[in-house]
């Protein structure tokens, strides 16, 4: 079988007439998460949402040969890391596709979804705050969106990011929590830029997982000095009781 360009396969799933898409990437301690939503606009658009084989690293070896036979798009190689797929319809029958795929923090960059739809992503670390002598991580895009140029249906796309890190600076459009979301449109395509501190963790679950046990750690001492004074003032009241 002939090597499938992975650009091709990246982008053959934005190739639906009348779909909005949302990509949404979270970054903890674990690593990067990609989720990837496409979602379709009406009935008739229901038959052009398939769950095409997505590899989920680039391939610079590959040559610029393609197939022409869409059927081969549903195959997998071996010795190749697909993203997960789901296809499902929603409340009113249209379909939903869905791709996911964890990521290390090394082999991030190398996201196929990522750099087939931007010329290039770049994580690395950034001498923000020279005062403070601390790195920090960047991760940033070229303002060059290419899905709207190549397939004209494809009408808007949102980004999200979801940052477990203290987010020192982004360009996004609203901030919601943790959540920064940027809105793409034909009319209005950008860049996506980021700073985090990789040393400031927030971590919310273990944020509190850590001060509600001091709380209830705190809680009970408090309660056993108060039954060890009970227990005094009582053995000292029964005494005196007796003489």
């Amino acid at each position: 079988m002939k090597r499938i360009k992975l650009l091709l396969l990246s982008l053959s799933i934005l190739l639906l007439s009348g779909c909005k898409a949302t990509y949404e990437l979270e970054i903890n301690s674990e690593g990067f998460k990609e989720n990837l939503t496409i979602n379709a606009t009406s009935i008739n658009e229901n038959e052009k949402i398939k769950n095409y084989a997505l590899a989920a690293y680039i391939n610079t070896d590959e040559g610029d040969d393609y197939v022409e036979d869409e059927s081969i798009l549903f195959e997998k190689e071996e010795d190749t890391e697909y993203y997960n797929d789901s296809l499902k319809k929603d409340e009113n029958g249209l379909n939903v596709l869905n791709y996911n795929y964890f990521f290390n923090h090394i082999n991030f960059s190398k996201s196929n979804i990522i750099n087939n739809n931007f010329s290039q992503i770049i994580v690395k670390t950034y001498n923000y705050d020279e005062e403070a002598q601390k790195n920090y991580i960047l991760i940033t895009t070229p303002n060059d969106f290419s899905g709207f140029e190549k397939y004209d249906d494809l009408e808007y796309v949102t980004i999200k990011i979801t940052n477990d890190y203290k987010v020192i600076s982004s360009n996004a459009d609203e901030v919601n929590n943790n959540t920064y979301i940027w809105h793409l449109t034909k009319d209005n395509i950008k860049s996506i830029s980021m700073v985090y501190d990789p040393e400031t963790i927030e971590d919310r679950q273990n944020f509190f997982e850590k001060y509600l046990s001091s709380a209830f750690i705190g809680f009970s001492i408090v309660v056993i000095i108060v039954i060890v004074i009970i227990a005094i003032v009582y053995l000292i009241s029964k005494r005196r009781n007796k003489i």
